[in-house]
């Protein structure tokens, strides 16, 4: 049950993107700005775009959106439009549909009033009412709104067909609130909310990624990769039959290195441990499981495995076709040359919690669809 005080104020800065470190406000990442409708029934017209910008929550100038207002402090917990603003861009930054961070937004609402609640029904928290004991995270980790936005995002991509059910709907199946039908409540106060997040804050874009490769360009960047020498770009994985290139981890380690402003000079273990690895040290973001434009993979199985034992895989979202639910990943297969190449495979397969994704969207030095 909701209380309209909140007790208090909680420290922001999760593991996925650092919000506030030192008291100075750190930004976010938000992707594929759309026009944005007065309408209530317009969520439809939301776009999940890839292009990537750049937003600080903290330099919102709105103070009002309907009920929903500014806090005691910038940041604080019961600062709603700040806590808005950080949902949105959490599931912009993982490449989410408007439409989903719609339905994020409208949750929060009804479970909180956009406040970070440190308490709640039983051991319920945070801007979601998360409980710990539900295996949502630990009661600091709900109570840090970057950590529970991806959280409840984790659980969003799992809900089969969610586009074509209502935003109530697809918020209960990750709920499975005891009041089922309370989230569609608030579907025109989201929409508002997002809206006027999208349209009032200081947006910087950098690259403009799009969709990625089409097919044709994908196969002219394997091309391009399998005739490189690895020397020049730092290839250390070659404990493949076959060569260095023939390496699943050589190709997102050429990747980074060649389109972004990171580079890799250490080791970065086997393919399942590429994306993570990448993300503690070299600078790409944590991208869920949520497939995205230049994205670094990661998967403990696959269909090219070392040997007898289980290294998993790793690759590069090259290009994904949304209207064809169709990705292009760009990969390597260990002591396998024909197998090297880029291949298209169905969306919907790799939107799974068995696969990791490491965002490029922040380093990267410009278009590779283009090459520079």
């Amino acid at each position: 049950m909701m209380k309209p005080a909140v007790k208090l104020l909680i420290g922001l800065g999760g593991s996925l993107v650092p919000v506030i470190a030192g008291g100075l406000a750190v930004v976010l990442i938000i992707g594929g700005i759309a026009a944005a409708s007065n309408s209530a029934n317009s969520a439809s017209s939301y776009s999940g775009g890839a292009s990537s910008c750049a937003i600080n929550p903290s330099a919102l100038t709105l103070t009002t959106v309907g009920l929903y207002g500014r806090g005691s402090s910038p940041g604080a917990a019961d600062d709603q439009l700040y806590n808005a603003a950080i949902i949105v861009s959490v599931g912009a930054q993982r490449g989410l549909s408007q439409r989903d961070q719609q339905t994020a937004v409208m949750v929060a609402m009804q479970e909180s009033s956009l406040r970070n609640l440190d308490y709640g029904d039983a051991d319920s928290l945070g801007l979601f009412q998360q409980r710990p004991s539900q295996g949502w995270g630990t009661a600091d980790q709900v109570q840090d709104p970057v950590y529970a936005a991806g959280a409840f995002y984790d659980h969003l991509v799992t809900v089969t067909n969610r586009d074509s059910m209502t935003l109530n709907d697809v918020a209960q199946a990750v709920q499975a609130s005891a009041t089922p039908n309370a989230y569609g409540d608030h579907e025109s106060e989201a929409l508002a909310v997002v809206t006027a997040i999208y349209g009032d804050t200081s947006t910087v874009c950098t690259v403009a990624t799009g969709d990625g490769m089409t097919l044709t360009q994908a196969v002219a960047f394997m091309n391009t990769y399998k005739s490189v020498n690895p020397a020049d770009w730092d290839i250390n994985s070659c404990g493949c039959l076959g060569g260095c290139l023939v390496n699943c981890v050589s190709v997102s380690i050429y990747f980074v290195n060649r389109y972004t402003t990171s580079h890799v000079t250490g080791a970065t273990g086997n393919g399942r441990d590429v994306a993570n690895n990448m993300i503690r040290l070299y600078g790409l973001s944590n991208g869920g499981h949520v497939p995205h434009p230049y994205a670094i993979f990661s998967k403990a199985t696959g269909v090219t495995m070392c040997g007898a034992s289980p290294c998993g895989h790793t690759g590069v979202v090259l290009g994904i076709d949304q209207v064809n639910n169709q990705i292009i990943i760009g990969e390597a297969g260990c002591g396998n040359p024909s197998f090297t190449g880029a291949h298209v495979y169905a969306l919907s397969d790799w939107s799974t919690p068995a696969i990791t994704y490491a965002y490029t969207d922040t380093i990267l030095k410009g278009d590779p669809s283009v090459g520079f």
